[in-house]
C-alpha cells in the first residue's frame, strides 16, 4: 500500500468534519483511496484541529496482473544506422532492457513479442505469452539486424497482439509499438495490400471504380481504435521525420502522420532518447495512477493557518481564496507508485 498526507491546522467556529473514503475492498488493486480526519489541537476551548488528507494506493497484488506486448518494426529500414550504429541491433538492446525493467519474476507480469515487417515475421514473434526473461531475450536477439525487401505492416503487427492479449485477465494490458516509418502495407483475409512504399489507398475488395479502398494507417487505426477500450497503446517513432509527426508546429503530439493510434507518443532521435522513452514507459506501466490532484474546499467558517500546511517530499500544494469566503487547498501528488 503506496501512502502519501498533507496536514492542515484550522481555526474552527464550526467543527464540521467529512470523511471521504472509498476503493478499500481487498481485490480492488490499483485503486485509490482518500481519507480526511481531525484531531483536536486546543483542548481547552476547541478552537482549533488538525485536519489530515491521507491518500492511498492498492498495490498491483493480483496475479498475472500485467500483461505486455512489445511489437517492433522489422521493416528494410531498421537495416539503417542511428549513432553510426546499425538501428535493429541498438533497438533490440534496448528491447532486453525494457524486458528486464518489466519483468518481476514472480509471475505476476508477462511479456510477449511481435516482430513484423510486410507481414507479422512469426519465427521471431511469441506464440503466447510468458514471464520467462531468458526466452524473451533469446527471442528479441533472434530477430535478424538485416532483413531486405520488408514493407511496414502495423495493421497485421497490431493483430497479432491483440490475439496475445484476447484472453489476458490482467488488470492492465498494454501494447509498445517501435516503428520508424508511416504503414505502407496492411492485411486482409489472409493477403496484404497496400504500394509498401507509402500509406496511398488501395483497392481490397473488388475491382475497377466500384472497389472497396483503404489505406495502411485506416486500417491501422481500426484496430488500434479497438484496442483502447481495454488496452493501452505506447507508440516510439525511431528517427521518424518531423513531418511524419505532423510537422515541427506539432508538440506533444499523439499522431504518426495521420495514423493517431495511441496513448502516448514518444520521437526517438537518438539511442539516448529511445533508452529515455523505454524507461519513462516502464515508469508509467508501474505507477498506479498518474498527475493526481486533490482538491480540498475549507467553508468560510474556517481560518487556515498557513503556516502549518505540511505536504511530503516530491509533492506541491496551492492556496486559493474564493469570492465566497470559502478557501481551496490543491494538492499536486503527481504519481503514485505500486
Amino acid at each position: 500500500m503506496k501512502k502519501k498526507w498533507i496536514v492542515l491546522l484550522l481555526v474552527i467556529a464550526v467543527i464540521n468534519i467529512s470523511l471521504v473514503k472509498a476503493l478499500t475492498k481487498d481485490n480492488e488493486f490499483g485503486k485509490i483511496e482518500i481519507d480526511k480526519y481531525a484531531s483536536k489541537e486546543d483542548v481547552t476551548y476547541g478552537r482549533s484541529a488538525k485536519v489530515t488528507l491521507e491518500v492511498n494506493g492498492s498495490s498491483f497484488e493480483k496475479k498475472n496482473t500485467l500483461d505486455v506486448v512489445l511489437v517492433l518494426d522489422r521493416s528494410s529500414s531498421m537495416n539503417d544506422n542511428l549513432d553510426n550504429q546499425n538501428k535493429m541491433g541498438l533497438v533490440k538492446a534496448e528491447a532486453k532492457s525494457l524486458v528486464n525493467d518489466i519483468l518481476k519474476g514472480d509471475g505476476n507480469v508477462r511479456m510477449g513479442i511481435v516482430a513484423f515487417g510486410t507481414r507479422v515475421l512469426d519465427k521471431y514473434s511469441s506464440k503466447k505469452l510468458a514471464s520467462d526473461k531468458t526466452k524473451l531475450d533469446g527471442l528479441i536477439d533472434s530477430i535478424p539486424n538485416y532483413l531486405y525487401n520488408e514493407a511496414t505492416n502495423v495493421h497485421d503487427a497490431l493483430n497479432k497482439a491483440e490475439a496475445l492479449l484476447r484472453n489476458s485477465v490482467a488488470n492492465k494490458k498494454v501494447i509498445i509499438l517501435l516503428t520508424d516509418g508511416a504503414p505502407t502495407k496492411f492485411t486482409y483475409k489472409g493477403k496484404t495490400y497496400g504500394t509498401g512504399k507509402n500509406d496511398n489507398q488501395v483497392c481490397y475488395i473488388g475491382k475497377g471504380k466500384k472497389c472497396t479502398k483503404s489505406s495502411p494507417s485506416t486500417m491501422a487505426k481500426n484496430v488500434a481504435n479497438e484496442l483502447k477500450k481495454n488496452v493501452t497503446v505506447y507508440t516510439i517513432g525511431d528517427n521518424v521525420s518531423k513531418e511524419l509527426c505532423g510537422g515541427p508546429h506539432v508538440k506533444n503530439t499523439s499522431e504518426l502522420g495521420h495514423f493517431k493510434i495511441v496513448n502516448d507518443f514518444y520521437l526517438a532521435k537518438d539511442s539516448n532518447k529511445l533508452r529515455e522513452n523505454f524507461k519513462d514507459i516502464v515508469k508509467k506501466v508501474n505507477v498506479i495512477a498518474n498527475n493526481i490532484v486533490v482538491t480540498d474546499v475549507i467553508p468560510a467558517t474556517f481560518v487556515l493557518d498557513k503556516d502549518s500546511v505540511k505536504v511530503p517530499d516530491n509533492t506541491t500544494f496551492e492556496i486559493v481564496n474564493e469570492d465566497d469566503k470559502t478557501t481551496k487547498i490543491i494538492w499536486k501528488i503527481g504519481d503514485l507508485d505500486a
